[in-house]
């Protein structure tokens, strides 16, 4: 492992001087959108670590979404909460379950932080209502899309409309959080059941089944927005997403597939808590038929690790060895998929991701882990790097993860999209909202079950 650039640099080396003072980057109290009385005891709990720059980070990175992104209010009795992207003004279905995710623990004892929370879920239900299809949304459930003279299927609110799995999927694990840490099923309402049983019939609109009838495999595939030539049957669920880090997506992929399963699984469970006379059978029969697809076609044994997941998979029997930082990833299956760890093929997948097997793994002088390449340049992702942390038993590993995300904000106090591998000044985007709330996770999740890691930072 690459430690012993992870301090230099000129304003890395001022950290240690005496009289260096971070600068206070949070937003002012008067400015923020939302206030937490448990977001701020756990600040104040975790800063009395005194670990001057990694509780700094913790507390600009752990208060962002409900400083800057959250907008919280009460309609017709009902919480709804907006949650923005930190780089843009659209709410992303799948971004904003994870922005504000690190805050579901908080619940219990803070109601007001529970009814922001339920308000995501509620605006997720009115999103999902609107268009399945869309992966992000204006506040403004009437602004029409400037592009719409182009695409007339955008719907006034839609800010952006890409079919993507994880948009679609991820609503429904924020509202399985939900219920599981507070026991309140309110949020599993008429409305709720409608948006979800819409997005049911949308995953299965964007499924071929093998041997469905002679025409399967054949027909053109709508995939809300384009149509894309015949492609196999498979079984599961077709994406077109394309990363905008340049990696180019076949029309299968393995994560988000997965994502899938067990966010079906999820919306099982709350339709028989909530009650609704919903008929569950068709669910289980498309989690089903997912999952079996992804055991015959998702695997591969070709490599030394013996058999592991493909990363995505083609039309033509095109199959991705590797695993980038872009999510959803392979890697970023131990925190959304419940007992994958148990899953051999799993275990063997973990061992491929950081090795030079995998064509995404880089090493350099700031550290190692899964990236891209952009313009040219290898970039570590911030966020693949606290799910590296998340996902490790090893108290080393886990260390040398805090480090390295403790190194690579460039002075910014947030977690950056990504960092040149050998420049830490060498960053691409804006400050991540979704990197700030995985390295909050991780920070609470080694405070609360090992805080001797933080000993020495």
């Amino acid at each position: 492992m690459a430690t012993a650039a992870l301090l230099l640099s000129g304003y890395f080396k001022a950290l240690a001087m005496p009289g260096f003072e971070l600068p206070v980057v949070r937003t002012p109290l008067s400015n923020r959108k939302f206030h937490s009385k448990a977001i701020e005891a756990l600040i104040t709990e975790i800063h009395k670590l005194d670990i001057k720059e990694l509780t700094w980070l913790f507390e600009n990175c752990f208060a962002l979404a409900a400083d800057v992104c959250t907008y919280y209010q009460v309609i017709d009795g009902q919480p709804d909460t907006f949650v923005k992207s930190f780089e843009n003004d659209g709410m992303f279905l799948n971004n904003s379950t994870l922005q504000v995710w690190p805050y579901l623990a908080l619940c219990p004892n803070d109601k007001d932080l529970q009814q922001m929370i339920k308000g995501v879920i509620n605006r997720q239900v009115k999103c999902l209502l609107i268009d399945p299809y869309a992966n992000a949304f204006h506040k403004d459930e009437n602004k029409q899309n400037e592009k719409v003279k182009h695409n007339p299927t955008l719907a006034p609110g839609i800010y952006q409309r890409q079919w993507d799995i994880t948009c679609a999927c991820l609503p429904m694990k924020l509202a399985y959080g939900y219920w599981k840490v507070t026991g309140d099923t309110s949020h599993l309402d008429e409305k709720w059941a409608e948006a979800m049983l819409k997005v049911v019939a949308t995953l299965k609109e964007q499924q071929f089944l093998p041997d469905a009838s002679p025409e399967a495999g054949k027909k053109k595939h709508k995939n809300g927005k384009n149509d894309h030539p015949a492609i196999p049957a498979n079984g599961m669920i077709f994406s077109n997403r394309t990363d905008k880090d340049g990696t180019v997506s076949y029309y299968y992929d393995i994560p988000a597939n997965f994502i899938a399963i067990a966010c079906l699984g999820h919306l099982q469970e709350m339709l028989i808590a909530s009650k609704q006379k919903v008929n569950i059978i068709p669910i289980g029969d498309l989690k089903e038929q997912v999952q079996s697809s992804l055991m015959k076609y998702a695997r591969t044994d070709k490599l030394i690790f013996g058999g592991i997941y493909a990363r995505e998979i083609g039309s033509k029997g095109e199959i991705i060895l590797g695993d980038n930082g872009s999510l959803p990833s392979l890697l970023s299956l131990e925190h959304l998929v419940n007992g994958i760890t148990k899953d051999e093929y799993y275990i063997n997948t973990k061992k491929f991701i950081h090795t030079p097997s995998n064509p995404y793994y880089f090493k350099g002088e700031n550290g190692d882990g899964t990236g891209v390449n952009y313009y040219n340049t290898d970039y570590l992702i911030p966020a693949s790097i606290a799910l590296r942390g998340l996902a490790s038993k090893d108290d080393n590993e886990i260390r040398y993860c805090i480090k390295i995300l403790q190194a690579c904000h460039s002075g910014t106090g947030f977690m950056q999209h990504g960092f040149g591998i050998n420049d830490l000044h060498r960053v691409y985007g804006p400050a991540s909202g979704v990197g700030c709330a995985l390295f909050s996770e991780l920070i609470m999740k080694v405070y609360f079950e090992k805080k001797a890691i933080l000993i020495g930072f």
